[in-house]
């Protein structure tokens, strides 16, 4: 039964390449002739719904499972030295519930209806970062993921912690990648990573680097460490040369499940809880400037400054007012 949903999620997804982009928004197309209502999965649990997703900023399980699938579909094209999955909040247009689930409820989860005419959804890319680029990422979704929701970020290979009461720009308090063993390797700063996310998702790269003003800048780069000038070669594909779009490999990944009760493959139940890949947390005190980094310092080097004007100032005040006095005008009681 698995093979043959698997050749025929095979023969829809050869098929998808020829079919247009729907001038209507993420509505599927009429693929009546093809099995897009086929079950291929079964969820025993509801997943975070999206509008929650975009009101809270926390780690989200249908994020993780996103992710996972990329670093699934690499390897089974052959990518086996995928270290981290990035997934963007902004490509996330619904969750899974209870129940059978499709083609359709793939496309639909991972569609969305701004991606190039004729690439119906976004592909997916690998590229290379740098630890340091990593953890300006991670910087960007913990700060400014409150403000702009598609810039909340989910991963696969990586965990990080951040403090909501640290300075904005500097609330990441640790990073590493995940290892099968449990243990967390910190990462190198200019070390590269290979990276595997949607072309949405790199392309808002330049956007990220616009809104700290080249402050916290990320670079992708190939695997020399030379800055990219085109996605184009980065994109994963098919021996025949069609692209892997992102809702494909949640199909793929969802079709790799151990068969339940359902009679279907069953998404696992550590979906249903996160798994500390991004955990948010809220200290005071010293905690506010432990191990500050460069927006800490600069804040900090800012107050000291401050502080001594404002002390220079006031003994300025000081002198002239007592200078004044000694100057009064003789005669005068």
């Amino acid at each position: 039964m698995r093979k043959r949903l698997a050749s025929l999620f095979l023969i829809v997804a050869l098929l998808c390449a020829c079919v247009p982009v729907w001038a209507d928004g993420p509505e599927m197309p009429d693929f009546s002739a093809f099995p897009f209502d086929l079950p291929i999965c079964f969820s025993n649990f509801n997943m975070i719904s999206v509008p929650m997703m975009k009101r809270t900023h926390q780690e989200y399980t249908t994020g993780n499972m996103i992710a996972d699938s990329y670093v699934f579909e690499a390897k089974r094209l052959g990518v086996e030295d995928v270290n981290v999955a990035i997934v963007s909040l902004g490509t996330i247009r619904k969750s899974v519930r209870v129940g059978e689930l499709t083609l359709a409820d793939a496309f639909n989860i991972c569609y969305a209806d701004d991606t190039e005419e004729g690439r119906n959804g976004y592909p997916l890319i690998c590229v290379y970062l740098t630890g340091r680029d990593l953890r300006h990422l991670t910087e960007l979704d913990a700060s400014l993921g409150p403000r702009y929701p598609e810039l909340k970020l989910s991963y696969s290979g990586l965990n990080m912690r951040f403090n909501t009461k640290r300075i904005p720009l500097d609330r990441v308090t640790s990073i590493g990648l995940s290892r099968s063993s449990g243990m967390v390797e910190l990462l190198e700063p200019a070390m590269l990573y290979k990276v595997c996310c949607n072309l949405y998702a790199a392309e808002q790269i330049d956007r990220l680097n616009v809104l700290t003003k080249g402050f916290m800048t990320v670079t992708p780069r190939d695997e020399n460490g030379e800055p990219l000038e085109s996605f184009e070669d980065c994109i994963l594909k098919t021996e025949d040369g069609e692209e892997i779009k992102e809702w494909m490999a949640l199909a793929d990944y969802w079709m790799s499940f151990r068969t339940g009760n359902s009679g279907l493959p069953e998404i696992p139940s550590m979906y249903t809880e996160p798994q500390n890949r991004k955990v948010k947390y809220e200290a005071g005190g010293i905690s506010r400037i432990d191990s500050p980094g460069r927006v800490t310092l600069l804040v900090l080097g800012g107050g000291v400054v401050l502080i001594l004007l404002a002390l220079t100032v006031l003994s300025l005040i000081r002198r002239a007012v007592e200078r004044r006095r000694t100057k009064q005008p003789k005669g005068k009681a």
